[in-house]
């Protein structure tokens, strides 16, 4: 991969959707944003992503599942396979019953293979979690499930 691809046009669209605008929104009304979710799934998703890629995808090309861990609800969103570093192959929205504590999970394609394990509580900060938690897709999806369910000893 070449200095040029980091800053396709694609990927920055893609960068902007799942680093600013879907935590962004979901930030400033959790409760509603998780209703929106639990009725709309992938037609919302596919929605967000296209406000600034018009038409690129299709509700198909992504899966909801909704998850509950103790306190906390989850909406899992797998994305379409990344094409470039720091897009998403799996999204997690998460707030307890009472719509506090908003987190929003996200699992990143690395620089030269595999992939990070990040976590938002607000804005302000992006920590990786995992700075590998896999290179396949089960592997990733293992590493989130392990988090959002407390299983993760970090």
């Amino acid at each position: 991969m070449d200095f040029a691809e980091l800053f396709d046009q694609d990927s920055m669209a893609r960068n902007m959707i799942e680093h600013e605008i879907l935590p962004s929104d979901f930030f400033e009304k959790p409760m509603q944003y998780m209703a929106a979710l639990a009725i709309k799934k992938e037609e919302l998703i596919a929605e967000l992503y296209n406000v600034i890629t018009p038409g690129k995808y299709k509700p198909e090309q992504f899966k909801f599942k909704p998850l509950a861990a103790g306190e906390m609800i989850y909406a899992v969103i797998r994305t379409p396979e990344p094409e470039y570093p720091l897009n998403c192959t799996f999204i997690a929205f998460g707030t307890d019953k009472k719509g506090e504590n908003a987190v929003y999970y996200t699992v990143e394609k690395r620089h030269g293979g595999g992939f990070y394990l990040c976590v938002r509580h607000d804005m302000e900060m992006h920590a990786i979690l995992e700075a590998e938690c896999g290179t396949t897709l089960r592997e990733n999806l293992k590493a989130l499930l392990d988090e959002l369910t407390g299983k993760n000893n970090i």
